[in-house]
């Protein structure tokens, strides 16, 4: 009785500690989310001010610095989009991760359950040998 209490404490913790790491990752992802908009949001407005610098030019020439700015904000959107893709490979592999960890404690807690059913049959055959034996 004392070992299947040990392994539900040690199944108990995993669970807490695959829980912990879920809201962890979730915390993370929403953060990084949060900070892609923003940086999204940020790129745009810029691309924004670009397009209507480029409309108010009279001369119907495009000047060399809105170039330079043009190919800087190329470049920017460019790595925003990396770093997106990086953020996405990172959460799918932690979640792959996670997944992985879930399905070992549903065989562990399938196992415990067995454990338990074995246990209960156990003690039932001895409840009998005693009330027999009395």
């Amino acid at each position: 009785r004392r070992r299947l209490d040990e392994v539900l404490q040690r199944r108990l913790r995993s669970l807490r500690f695959v829980t912990e790491e879920q809201a962890k990752l979730g915390d993370y992802l929403e953060t990084r989310q949060s900070s892609l908009l923003a940086a999204h949001e940020e790129v745009h407005r810029a691309h924004q001010r670009l397009r209507q610098e480029v409309e108010l030019d009279d001369s119907g020439r495009v000047a060399g610095g809105l170039r330079g700015r043009e190919a800087r904000l190329s470049d920017a959107k460019a790595q925003i989009a990396d770093v997106q893709q990086r953020c996405v490979y990172e959460a799918q592999h932690r979640e792959a991760a996670l997944e992985a960890r879930q399905k070992e404690l549903e065989a562990c807690s399938e196992s415990l359950s067995d454990m338990d059913e074995a246990l209960r049959m156990q003690e039932e055959r001895l409840q009998e040998v005693f009330q027999s034996q009395a």
